[in-house]
């Protein structure tokens, strides 16, 4: 009913739920509402708030958000303010409370990527061809007995252009990570092929070739534990130079780390600190930058921002949208989140138990028709606006158990337009609904398409224009 937003350890906004959202009083409010994306308002650039948070025991004098403010005066960083009574239950702290707006002030928005048509070529440059990955699940006392196969990846087979972003949603345990596992080399897959530009990549990353290795690589989920704790930012950005660059000389390594550096927006200042020196973004954009050293063609980029706040979330995705209209670089990008996905991603896939369930443009995927797997995902959605309408769909069925054998459409058990018999017996068709756009599923196109939108019209009808555009 009522939202309480903190900053640095106080209320600094206070209100009902539909005020809040629809007329934040406080910079800060304003400001998370800017930096997160919405699948309500797909397209709209992110606005990061700029700096950090200060530690604990050494606010500034006055306000304690006025360093990040683009409100803040000479009062602000005098005065401390006070929760003041704004009117219909609505409580600010904050001088200037009358002139806050969403978007507004003296901060610029990163500008719109260019639409998908104009900066990618048509042909894969990676390819994955019926990948199956399979687990063997120990569930006896004694070795062999009871043993149960977990199939990961079950059957995958995608495309990734140049330039473009190709996002794998699905719930925890869909295979997506596997499927990126597979992809970098470090689990090989039992069957199928992975090609890059035309050539088949061995399974295991150490037996790939070097040039094919720097071609392809990752920025992990977990910066805490993907960047060497002992080991100085230069070191770590340096090491793909040494391995892929032939990098002539300590000096010369250290010049081309700073240049990197620069390209994540980061100074030469931090050429010589360690990880824990470091922020949660900014370590995430080490780990990009360490990725980016090698210059290769596709980023593997698993949960790169399920762990940040959203207003560093935001500037990471800035910046990756910003690296690739300046490189070209594609992205296979793994993620849960489907407004950071509608937001990034050009293309998509559905994963669900190992199987793809849906592939298309964004604009597609976000609009019916829906695979019921798809639909289901984007109602569980958080829309941050109160006034938008969104239909709410619960999966009653259960999750079939690791190793179960099954028939018939993988997600028949949760499906809540499930036809029957056939449903469990046959597995589904691939639908083409146009231009690329593929659905597994028994039930027709043209009931699909006649469902209603999962998030209010408006957000559907921009996307649908978005389509024709493209």
């Amino acid at each position: 009913d009522r939202v309480a937003v903190m900053y640095a350890g106080e209320i600094v906004e206070d209100a009902p739920i539909e005020a809040l959202f629809a007329r934040p009083r406080h910079p800060y409010t304003a400001g998370l509402l800017t930096a997160a994306p919405n699948l309500s308002r797909a397209g709209q650039p992110l606005i990061p708030i700029p700096g950090q948070l200060p530690k604990p025991g050494q606010l500034p004098a006055g306000c304690a958000f006025a360093p990040r403010c683009q409100y803040a005066r000479d009062l602000c960083t005098r005065d401390h303010p006070v929760l003041l009574d704004t009117g219909d239950q609505h409580l600010a702290r904050c001088f200037f409370w009358p002139e806050v707006r969403v978007g507004g002030g003296r901060r610029q928005p990163i500008p719109l990527r260019p639409k998908r048509a104009q900066r990618t070529q048509p042909e894969p440059i990676l390819e994955i061809d019926d990948l199956h990955k399979a687990y063997t699940q120990h569930t006896g006392l004694l070795p062999g007995r009871g043993d149960r196969t977990v199939k990961a990846v079950d059957g995958v087979s995608l495309e990734v252009r140049a330039g473009e972003t190709l996002a794998v949603v699905g719930e925890s345990g869909c295979g997506k990570s596997t499927l990126s596992s597979c992809i970098i080399g470090l689990q090989p897959p039992d069957d199928g092929e992975i090609r890059l530009f035309g050539k088949t990549l061995n399974p295991r990353a150490s037996a790939r070739p070097k040039e094919l290795r720097r071609q392809i690589q990752v920025v992990f989920q977990n910066p805490d534990t993907a960047l060497n704790p002992a080991q100085t930012i230069a070191q770590i950005v340096g090491r793909p130079l040494q391995l892929f660059a032939g990098a002539k000389s300590a000096r010369d390594t250290r010049l081309r780390v700073e240049q990197i550096l620069a390209s994540v927006n980061l100074d030469s200042s931090f050429l010589d600190r360690y990880p824990a020196q470091l922020s949660g973004g900014q370590k995430q954009r080490v780990g990009i930058a360490r990725a980016l050293a090698a210059e290769p063609s596709i980023v593997v980029c698993d949960e790169p921002v399920s762990a940040l706040d959203v207003s560093i979330q935001a500037t990471v995705l800035n910046l990756l949208q910003e690296l690739q209209g300046e490189k070209s670089y594609s992205y296979v990008f793994i993620s849960h989140d489907l407004s950071v996905v509608r937001h990034l991603a050009d293309r998509v896939a559905v994963m669900y138990l190992g199987q793809i369930m849906e592939t298309g443009t964004t604009a597609q995927v976000f609009a019916p028709p829906y695979h019921p797997y798809t639909e289901a995902l984007i109602s569980a959605a958080p829309v941050p606006d109160p006034t938008v309408e969104q239909e709410r769909i619960r999966l009653e069925g259960p999750v079939p158990g690791a190793g179960a054998t099954q028939r018939g459409c993988p997600f028949q058990s949760r499906c809540p337009r499930k036809l029957g018999p056939i449903c469990e017996q046959e597995a589904p068709p691939v639908q083409c609904a146009g231009e690329g756009h593929t659905i597994r599923c028994h039930i027709p196109l043209a009931e699909l398409a006649s469902l209603g939108p999962v998030i209010g019209r408006e957000a559907v009808t921009e996307a649908r224009a978005d389509v024709a555009l493209r």
